[in-house]
């Protein structure tokens, strides 16, 4: 069974992104704090249907030890693509939750107004696919500081992709 990092993200671009040579389709990430783990991730990146933007998924195919879950995210990136950085400041809404294997959940993100912890995804190159109009390959990083929603403890993620 796949979980989702999810994220939902809408912001714009100003500058077109460098065209970039193919880019691996790998993915890593590791969590640090209370739970301290790396893991393996993938990455689909596929015009949004009906908008002129960009939908991210990061998929973890099998939850690493002491996570019980990772709630499913999607990240949306309008277009033309720029290498830039996106921050809760600049995100519409945008969410990383972890449950820890004692059952504590953590978390980051915006939504309905509300921002909790810290979350940043910088986009560093990012081209269409040769294969497929519909397809992208980008290359970046996100990186966020989740809170206990108990108000103890912290989880710091790091996934580059």
């Amino acid at each position: 069974m796949c979980t989702l990092l999810a994220l939902l993200v809408a912001a714009a671009g100003s500058d077109p992104m460098p065209a970039a040579a193919p880019l691996a389709s790998g993915c890593t990430g590791t969590l640090a704090g209370a739970v301290n783990v790396k893991f393996a991730c993938t990455v689909d990146a596929t015009k949004a249907v009906g908008k002129e933007a960009v939908l991210l998924i990061i998929a973890v195919p099998q939850l690493p030890e002491g996570v019980m879950s990772m709630a499913p995210a999607t990240f949306e990136i309008a277009l033309p693509l720029a290498p830039k950085t996106y921050t809760l400041e600049t995100l519409t809404q945008a969410s990383l939750s972890v449950v820890a294997g004692d059952g504590k959940m953590f978390m980051a993100g915006k939504t309905l107004g509300m921002k909790m912890g810290t979350l940043k995804l910088t986009l560093t190159r990012g081209a269409v696919s040769p294969t497929n109009p519909q397809a992208y390959r980008l290359a970046g990083t996100i990186s966020a500081v989740a809170t206990s929603m108990e108000g103890r403890g912290k989880i710091k993620a790091l996934i580059t992709f």
